[in-house]
């Protein structure tokens, strides 16, 4: 199982939600993610449809898709490492 579940997914997309439309004044129109499960359960499914959201997610077993997010994550790994 991943780090989140449904019901904690669903909170930490509705807090980023109020986040932007506060700090910024834009509403999200798309989310994009991997084919995590909790982001394609039915209840996530439903508040992506409740919110106008379009949910995209990448294709699977292709991290190049990602190569932003990747090249972060190893910077960020290295830097822990060499704490």
């Amino acid at each position: 199982m991943g780090l989140f579940n449904e019901v904690e997914t669903r909170k930490c997309l509705k807090v980023f939600i109020s986040l932007v439309k506060t700090q910024f004044g834009k509403e999200v129109k798309i989310i994009r993610s991997d084919n995590g499960l909790e982001f394609k359960s039915k209840s996530i499914r439903e508040f992506y449809e409740h919110c106008g959201i379009i949910h995209q997610t990448s294709c699977v077993d292709t991290p190049q898709h990602n190569g932003r997010v990747e090249r972060k994550h190893k910077h960020l790994s290295n830097v822990a490492r060499a704490l």
